[in-house]
């Protein structure tokens, strides 16, 4: 879950982080500067709520109302499959986008 809102939040090396520079970068390329501010201070005010999230789930006292419970397989595949989803995207995004590419070529 940390890693998921760290990617949300535009944390390097995730592809939230990848995924809102090359958004910020279009639209300076594009000459709507104020927008990139915009949203890199939309980003700022949303790494508080994130990081708050985080905070609560790793630095508070669970409460009574936690219980232990078994996480089946199929979901650990899926968190597994995720993560190395947001990981590769954020530590390899070039080699991600240009096979992109080359599958919008081809077709």
């Amino acid at each position: 879950m940390a890693l998921f809102l760290f990617s949300l939040a535009s944390f390097p090396p995730t592809a939230g982080f990848w995924a809102k520079f090359f958004v910020f970068q279009s639209a300076l390329q594009a000459g709507h500067g104020e927008l990139a501010v915009v949203g890199v201070l939309c980003s700022l005010v949303s790494v508080y709520y994130y990081l708050r999230v985080i905070f609560y789930m790793y630095f508070r006292p669970s409460g009574e109302f936690a219980l232990p419970f078994d996480i089946p397989n199929a979901l650990w595949i899926s968190l597994i499959i995720s993560a190395s989803g947001v990981l590769v995207l954020g530590f390899w995004p070039s080699g991600v986008l240009t096979m992109a590419q080359h599958a919008l070529l081809l077709h």
